[in-house]
């Protein structure tokens, strides 16, 4: 028992490491100073701990948490570019 809580925390600790390289990384490249550094941490924080409503489904999670799922129960987010000369955001929501 005592050896999975270890692995568990140890697990949990690589993570918060690696996502706060990654927000390093990201706010050096964006000049972001030491406020706007610390504003950033907030808001990943508060993202990834967050419970997200989802539709009521009969055995299923009334939400999620985006922090606790598992990378082998979820799908990447693929990446798009929406190139726009002018864009009528109701119409755009309209078709959303």
């Amino acid at each position: 028992m005592t050896t999975q809580l270890t692995r568990r925390a140890f697990a949990a600790a690589s993570i918060a490491a690696e996502w706060q390289g990654v927000a390093s990384r990201k706010a050096q490249r964006l000049n972001l100073d030491e406020s706007e550094r610390a504003l950033l941490g907030v808001w990943i924080q508060t993202i990834a701990t967050t419970p997200l409503p989802l539709p009521q489904t009969p055995g299923a999670s009334s939400a999620i948490i985006l922090g606790a799922t598992h990378a082998y129960k979820s799908w990447a987010e693929m990446a798009f570019t929406l190139p726009v000369r002018k864009l009528d955001s109701i119409q755009l929501d309209r078709l959303i």
